[in-house]
């Protein structure tokens, strides 16, 4: 299944940690709703001097992970941001 989701901002990352970096990302519900669908989803990053690399990412867990946020926010547990 494919649902491309193209901003036609350029996400920049903001923290980078040994592990890798953060960027921010914000999606709407239906883009949610094909994540929670999909299997897989492709991110394509691109260097300063514009050379770009695509990779696959894995979403299987994401549903139930996305089911436990809402939850873990509902039960007022932490500090997690609205969510749609």
């Amino acid at each position: 299944m494919g649902h491309p989701v193209r901003s036609g901002q350029p996400v920049a990352f903001r923290t980078c940690l040994p592990a890798g970096c953060i960027a921010p990302l914000a999606f709407d519900a239906s883009t949610l709703s094909h994540l929670r669908i999909s299997k897989t989803m492709r991110i394509v990053a691109v260097s300063v001097r514009g050379q770009t690399i695509a990779f696959p990412v894995s979403l299987n867990g994401f549903s139930g992970a996305f089911d436990r946020i809402r939850t873990i926010r509902k039960q007022g547990w932490g500090i997690l941001p609205a969510m749609p």
